[in-house]
């Protein structure tokens, strides 16, 4: 159908394989298009307050859903391309998710942006809670071309340094003020 008039839309998306593909988060739920926005049809259905989506660059069928639904939220796998979609993590993450990223060599491995900073090792069959002690979490960087290096600003009195890194990711923090590579907001 054509995309429904009146849709909060939250988050637009391509896909990273063909330019055709979009994908929208409204308050709906998301919404899937393959011909250029021609089309719209509903893949994943839920009153939301916020959906953000990660594609895996790595597996491009590999895709992650982060929702709020108020102040609860969760997240849900594809392995379709984002034609399909199955509830993961609801035992570790049940706020409002804000962010989901998703490392650049290895799909398995995701973030997420709660109440808290998670991490994923496995596909988010489980999660671990990695906070930084003193980090910002409205602004988490990931950087694309060194897998496991976090970046988040300093919020406690360490000044120099200004910021917060993990190499490990988020296994263990160091204060630092190197920013030597781009990071993406996470």
């Amino acid at each position: 159908s054509i995309f429904p008039v009146s849709e909060q839309i939250f988050e637009l998306s391509g896909d990273t394989r063909d330019p055709k593909i979009l994908f929208a988060g409204t308050h709906r739920g998301l919404y899937k298009t393959s011909n250029g926005g021609m089309t719209w049809s509903l893949v994943f259905r839920l009153d939301a307050t916020g959906i953000t989506l990660a594609q895996s660059r790595s597996t491009p069928n590999v895709c992650y859903l982060g929702f709020s639904t108020g102040g609860a939220g969760g997240i849900a796998k594809s392995t379709d391309g984002g034609d399909s979609w199955q509830p993961i993590g609801a035992a570790d993450i049940k706020r409002a998710v804000h962010l989901v990223q998703i490392e650049a060599q290895n799909s398995e491995i995701v973030y997420v942006r709660s109440d808290a900073l998670y991490k994923s090792l496995n596909g988010g069959r489980s999660w671990g809670n990695i906070t930084p002690e003193g980090g910002n979490l409205n602004v988490v960087g990931i950087d694309p071309h060194k897998p496991g290096r976090l970046l988040t600003p300093d919020t406690g009195l360490h000044r120099p340094p200004n910021f917060i890194e993990s190499t490990d990711g988020g296994m263990t923090w160091q204060h630092t003020s190197s920013l030597t590579v781009p990071v993406f907001v996470l």
